[in-house]
């Protein structure tokens, strides 16, 4: 391992448990504006995942809460990249730590180009499964993702609308949200932003933070960057 991959590879591992968390607060992970942060050239192109750090807090403890946004260079044309990015369905079959995801309802409006979608999925990983329905956004022209946890209220509502939509797990699950943006480089390679967040309602043993890290960020990158780079 040469000393730039060792530099990324300790960046990574001193923010990477920031896609956790801690329980008792909301983070709006769609705040993030890409243009803020430059990217090191050098390892974009060599399809490395760079980090950048975020402070969500507010009032007197600064830095308390901190999310992370994962990039990586993906060498595939832009088209490519969002039909993977966006069929979330498909993802149980290749990204690890994905038990499913499942299409429940999609809201009237939108088209092939964008449109909103409730979506029901699970994370099953060792030491535990997390279960919850998100709604979702999509834009392909600006290449946007955002998706936001149900809360109970909106459960409870979609379900008296007769829309099939599942109570999260809130024993161990407070909140789950995000943003994934696509920017094309050139005609034939594009870069994706993704900032995931999960908000656990308890304190969890540093091993299974680990694990959900792992899933939500790395693997994710790298299985996303795998399939769309497929001939």
């Amino acid at each position: 391992m040469n000393q730039s991959t060792m530099r990324k590879y300790q960046i990574f591992r001193s923010l990477s448990f920031f896609v956790l968390i801690f329980a008792g607060t909301t983070v709006n992970a769609a705040t993030w504006n890409i243009e803020d942060y430059t990217l090191n050239q050098e390892d974009l192109l060599d399809g490395d995942i760079q980090t950048f750090e975020k402070d969500f807090s507010s009032g007197e403890k600064e830095g308390e809460k901190k999310g992370v946004m994962g990039v990586i260079l993906i060498k595939a044309p832009y088209e490519k990249v969002w039909g993977v990015i966006s069929d979330w369905e498909k993802q149980s079959e290749f990204v690890p730590g994905v038990d499913y995801f499942k299409v429940k309802h999609i809201f009237s409006g939108g088209d092939g180009e964008a449109w909103r979608s409730i979506v029901e999925g699970k994370l099953d990983i060792p030491f535990i499964s997390l279960s919850y329905t998100l709604d979702t956004n999509f834009d392909k022209a600006a290449g946007t993702m955002v998706w936001n946890m149900l809360s109970p209220e909106e459960i409870k509502k979609y379900q008296q609308q007769k829309i099939d939509v599942k109570v999260a797990d809130e024993n161990r699950l407070k909140n789950v949200e995000g943003f994934g943006k696509i920017k094309a480089y050139d005609e034939k390679n594009t870069i994706y932003y993704y900032a995931p967040i999960v908000e656990t309602s308890v304190s969890l043993p540093g091993f299974v933070e680990s694990a959900i890290t792992n899933v939500s960020l790395s693997k994710y990158l790298h299985a996303i960057k795998e399939r769309a780079e497929e001939k």
